[in-house]
Parts: C-alpha cells; structure tokens; sequence
C-alpha cells in the first residue's frame, strides 16, 4: 500500500496518466481504493496512459530496465475461446480502449524508496519529453492497429478479477 500511495504522490496529477481512483473517506465505497488505510494489497498497480502513448512508455521502461505488465492484451470477446458471432464491436468499446491505454508498474514487498523514485522519474522525464509530429501520430495509429489485428484471434487465458479491475478503473 505505501508504493501504491507513493506511485499516486508522484503520478497523479500528471495529464497523459490516470492512477487508480483513490477515496479519502470510507474505504467501503465501490469506487476507488482508500487512501488513507491499508484494506487494499495491490498486487498490480495498474495506469491507464492516455494519448497513444502506452507502447512507446512500455518501450523506454524496458530500455531503462524497469519491468512492467501489458495484461490481458487481448480483450476475451476476441479469444478464440470466446468468439461469438453475436458479439458487436460497438458493444465494447470501453473494453477496447483499455486494452491499448493500461500498464502495470512493479508493485511487491521489496520494492523500495529509491526505486519508486526511479520507476516515477522515468515516466515523468518521458512524458514531459514526449512530442509527436502529426506523421508521428499516424504511424502510432497504424502499428496500433496493425498489433490488434496480429493479436485477433490469439489464444489467451482470463482473469475474472483483471476483468473487474478494468472495469473499476475505466470509471
């Protein structure tokens, strides 16, 4: 919970980041985590990067050599498992957003003051430096496209709790 609320001090008010939804009082509430209390573990700490920006912030953590989870890419109305002609693309729409604006962050028990200071750094100093050229932005859109259509119909398992997550954090 103290990195979660670390993560929160140094990500929240960034404009490209949304952090999880946290609440000050009564940590009953169905929407969001408490702030002020442990009652939430956070196994995963999960962002939504806003602006197409994602996998090129995936990309710079993993230059910069900090581990970080794009789960579920596949959204499960597009599993095979799941497949069903019924299913309207217009239905999920929420669903396909998420796919492509969500990564997780570390988050365990040995991670440390001067690691979250990094990890938060880093996405600062990239976002702060982060300007596209409108070709920019089309090739971006391209590749996002191009990466959902090879992930189409890809096998994947499912997480009934990350549905949920997702869920919770698209309110």
């Amino acid at each position: 919970t103290q990195s979660a609320q670390a993560y929160n001090q140094a990500l929240g008010n960034l404009s490209d980041l949304i952090t999880p939804v946290t609440v000050s009082k009564n940590c009953q509430q169905t929407h969001g985590v408490c702030a002020q209390c442990d009652c939430h573990v956070f196994h995963q700490y999960t962002l939504r990067i806003l602006n197409g920006k994602r996998d090129a912030l995936a990309k710079h953590l993993q230059e910069k050599g900090i581990p970080f989870g794009i789960y579920y890419p596949i959204p499960l109305h597009k599993q095979k498992a799941y497949t069903d002609e019924r299913y309207d693309e217009n239905h999920f729409t929420v669903t396909n957003q998420l796919v492509n604006e969500v990564l997780s962050l570390p988050m365990h028990s040995e991670l440390d003051t001067e690691q979250i200071q990094y990890i938060t750094q880093t996405i600062i100093d990239f976002l702060q430096s982060w300007v596209l050229t409108e070709a920019q932005k089309n090739i971006v859109a391209a590749t996002e496209a191009f990466v959902q259509e090879q992930l189409r119909g890809a096998e994947g398992g499912h997480d009934w709790f990350h549905v949920r997550r997702v869920y919770l954090l698209s309110q």
